[in-house]
């Protein structure tokens, strides 16, 4: 099949799961190295008949258990994703189904965290049938609630940083201000006494006089750094490097997200 799929000029096929999961975990394991060397990417759809809105706890109960079985064929296929159907409304209010398969899917996604599973993605998918939960309307509500939260939220990030980054600058300017002015001053005195100086202190006359000789040649240095970094900036590569970079910082790089 992956090199059917690679003689079409494709490069992804997804596995159908759809009547539920009949083959072997070494079945999935051939099929996921046939695509590796065909340079071919690989989704699971996980059975049709799950349904995570199901007014019974039982039901919904073994639409997880399907989807954290096909997750498992998933990884031994290698597969980077997972389709499901979230469910529909059985004749029932639309809001509350919609809010129970919410928290499912929230349950679910816990639990794929603690099974070792959460580099895999896995993907709602909706069926365009007015019976289906994600309708357009459900959909664009969910993520406007979204957008307001994280928008919410970062900007109380970004403001609680805003006096810690001013600290700091502060700081910066501080210590430049105390080795360009404050350390020559000891140095006089110092050498005065005659006496042999402790290696820090002298390493630390070292950078005084290097940076009161250099200072002009450091300014140029720094606007010339600037200039440069805000030209790659502009170019598609170098956002692509540096929104990659800020999303990799602890802790509040996922708040960038």
């Amino acid at each position: 099949m992956p090199q059917y799929i690679l003689d079409m000029n494709l490069d992804w096929y997804e596995y159908s799961c759809g009547k539920g999961i009949n083959l072997r975990n070494e079945t999935a394991q051939k099929i996921g190295d046939a695509a590796k060397k065909c340079n071919i990417g690989m989704s699971v759809h996980a059975p049709y008949y799950m349904n995570f809105s199901n007014p019974d706890e039982k039901n919904r109960e073994k639409s997880r258990d399907y989807l954290y079985k096909t997750l498992e064929i998933a990884r031994f296929m290698s597969a980077k994703r997972v389709v499901f159907h979230p469910g529909s409304y059985m004749k029932r209010n639309k809001i509350n189904a919609f809010n129970i398969a919410v928290k499912e899917i929230k349950t679910v996604v816990s639990e794929i965290k603690n099974r070792g599973y959460d580099d895999i993605i896995i993907c709602p998918e909706t069926m365009g049938k007015l019976s289906q939960l994600g309708t357009l309307d459900e959909i664009l509500d969910r993520l406007a609630t979204y957008l307001e939260k994280t928008s919410a939220l970062q900007k109380k990030v970004k403001s609680a940083l805003v006096y810690p980054a001013v600290v700091m600058i502060m700081a910066a300017l501080v210590t430049l201000l105390l080795i360009i002015k404050v350390i020559p001053v000891f140095k006089e005195i110092y050498s005065g006494f005659g006496a042999a100086l402790p290696r820090p202190t002298l390493v630390l006359i070292l950078v005084s006089d290097f940076m009161r000789r250099y200072f002009f040649l450091g300014v140029i240095g720094t606007v010339f750094f600037v200039f440069i970094l805000t030209r790659i900036l502009k170019t598609e590569k170098g956002k692509y490097f540096f929104d990659r970079l800020k999303l990799r910082v602890p802790v509040f790089g996922p708040l960038l997200k």
